[in-house]
């Protein structure tokens, strides 16, 4: 059936006290709307679940972990970097990217490493299919940490329509971390744009 599996849609802030952490795991896709915090704890998105290759991330709501780790991805198995990744599929509710941390949000998890792994869609017909997308031009959208490191894995979707590439940070989205390693790996999809 269409629709997300899990889709969050009002404002309304997860917590966890102490170490506990936060898992949102879904067959198919996962859409926040309100903001997410722990304190330590980890925070894991896992889509694609079944292991369809269908199943994306949409972070549309801040999340903070103070120093546990953000780990984003898809699949029934372990996702470590570049292994395990949310899909587009194209649905009405996509932005056409496996993984989109959406204008005006900020994730930041101080000591807390974070993974990102996201594929975009393979319809032909559609746009702008990044692996993962921050932001989107409207207002900042910030990825950070202080000590923890970010690796962020993108491919891009496999249309012949304008199909764009594997990372997308748009002009004013912002990867920074005060002295944590920084990997951003890009694999273009099947269109010459990418």
């Amino acid at each position: 059936t269409s629709g997300p599996d899990i889709h969050i849609t009002n404002a309304v802030a997860f917590s966890a006290t102490g170490t506990g952490g936060i898992t949102l795991q879904a067959n198919r896709d996962i859409i926040t709307g309100g903001a997410i915090t722990t304190s330590g704890g980890a925070v894991l998105f896992d889509s694609n679940y079944a292991d369809a290759s269908s199943g994306y991330v949409q972070v549309n709501a801040n999340v903070t972990t103070g120093g546990g780790a953000l780990t984003i991805g898809g699949g029934s198995a372990a996702i470590t970097a570049g292994s395990g990744y949310a899909w587009d599929n194209g649905d009405a509710n996509s932005v056409f990217c496996g993984v989109f941390i959406n204008d005006g949000v900020t994730v930041s998890t101080g000591a807390g490493n974070v993974i990102i792994n996201g594929r975009g869609q393979t319809v032909s017909a559609n746009n702008y299919s990044d692996g993962v997308e921050i932001g989107n031009l409207l207002t900042t959208a910030k990825l950070q940490t202080t000590t923890g490191s970010i690796t962020v894995n993108g491919i891009g979707g496999g249309g012949t329509n304008g199909t764009y590439g594997s990372i997308g940070v748009s002009a004013i989205g912002t990867v920074t971390s005060t002295s944590g390693a920084i990997t951003l790996t890009g694999t273009g999809g099947g269109n010459v744009a990418n």
